[in-house]
This record gives C-alpha cells, sequence and structure tokens, in this order.
C-alpha cells in the first residue's frame, strides 16, 4: 500500500494525507464499534448505517480492500442479514489494522 501513490491520486501532500488517515482511523474505529454493538443488538440498520460510513470513507482515500468488506457488511444488513458479521468485522479490523501498521510506518 502506497500512501505517496494515494496522496499524489488526491492531488494533496502527503501530509494532509497523513492527517486524512488519523481522521479515518478515529472514525473507523468509532465505527468498528458502533458495528460490534448492533451485532450484539441484532440492529441490522445500525450494522447498514455504520458500515456505510466506512464503505465511503475507505473508498475516498483508496483503501479498496476495506470499501469492499464494509459494502458487504452493508448490503446484508441491508436485508435485515446478520449471519457472519462477527466474521466480517474481524477482517475489517484486520485491515484497518493494517493500514494503521503502514501509517506509523510511514511516520516514524
Amino acid at each position: 500500500m502506497d500512501f505517496n501513490k494515494f496522496a499524489a491520486e488526491l492531488d494533496i501532500d502527503i501530509e494532509i494525507f497523513i492527517e486524512l488517515v488519523d481522521a479515518w482511523i478515529q472514525s473507523t474505529n468509532e465505527d468498528i464499534a458502533a458495528l460490534y454493538a448492533a451485532k450484539e443488538s441484532s440492529d441490522a440498520k445500525k450494522a447498514a448505517e455504520h458500515s456505510h460510513k466506512i464503505k465511503g470513507a475507505s473508498s475516498q482515500l483508496g483503501f479498496i480492500e476495506i470499501a469492499e468488506a464494509a459494502k458487504l457488511i452493508e448490503h446484508k444488513a441491508r436485508v435485515g442479514n446478520m449471519e457472519g458479521l462477527g466474521e466480517s468485522l474481524d477482517v475489517l479490523k484486520a485491515k484497518r489494522d493494517e493500514i494503521i501498521k503502514i501509517k506509523n510506518g510511514f511516520v516514524s
């Protein structure tokens, strides 16, 4: 994952891209926590809402794998299907953690 390439594609400085990634990390952390709560309460509407937010923010930064994982959750939740949500959330968290590692290595 090349942060310099993503910044260039957005036509912004790498420092600004890193700030956007920091905001994305915070937002995604909140949305993932909300998704776990939605899973526990079987609230498909909330699951769709928070996965939609992750999908959009991830797409804008070029994090397509995360956007696709969130899209799958969203589509299932929109029809009330909460099956497999825990496993999908684990995938989202793992992919988010990869981005955090890359970002931390980039700014070190």
